[in-house]
């Protein structure tokens, strides 16, 4: 019987968890972020519209599509969306 010889990295790849900010795989004892189900490496753990590194008691919103998004551009956004010409809709 043949012997498969892989890499740590292949095998992390292949059967591991994977961020689901950069879809890399995950070591096992690598420090995380976990919201619901997603796990994010600390440094992909960032906002999707400014790209501002998320901590620890930041306030941010998980959009339907499973992007970050902070406080602060997610209230920004939604100002900008409700006002057309000056006028609120």
């Amino acid at each position: 019987m043949p012997v498969l010889i892989i890499t740590f990295g292949s095998f992390i790849r292949k059967y591991g968890t994977q961020c689901s900010g950069c879809s890399k795989g995950i070591i096992p004892l690598e420090t995380v972020r976990r919201v619901r189900n997603l796990v994010f490496h600390l440094h992909c753990f960032t906002c999707f519209l400014c790209n501002r590194e998320l901590a620890t008691g930041d306030h941010f919103f998980l959009m339907e599509d499973e992007k970050l998004i902070c406080h602060t551009d997610y209230y920004s956004a939604a100002t900008t969306a409700i006002v057309d010409n000056g006028k609120f809709l």
